[in-house]
């Protein structure tokens, strides 16, 4: 998954988020990535993926097309 880094994957720990802002490459990507997953044998945990987000909450972000922000809940502790 090496080659795709930042090309259409971002990944951190064991999570993979896929990217597009064309549908039919997004699905291509999907496909490609679920491919590189079956050829290494690992496995995903139903319930774990997520397909198609307009917006995605990842870390301490909340992730749109075209914008990044903090989520506040995940940083209410610090800003008191």
């Amino acid at each position: 998954l090496y080659k795709y880094l930042n090309i259409f994957i971002v990944a951190y720990l064991d999570n993979i988020l896929i990217f597009s802002k064309i549908l039919t490459k997004y699905i291509k990507y999907i496909k490609k990535i679920l491919d590189k997953i079956k050829q290494a044998r690992l496995l995903i945990k139903p319930g774990k993926y997520k397909f198609y987000k307009k917006e995605l909450k990842f870390l301490e972000y909340i992730i749109r097309e075209n914008r990044i922000r903090i989520n506040k809940e995940k940083v209410k502790a610090i800003l008191k």
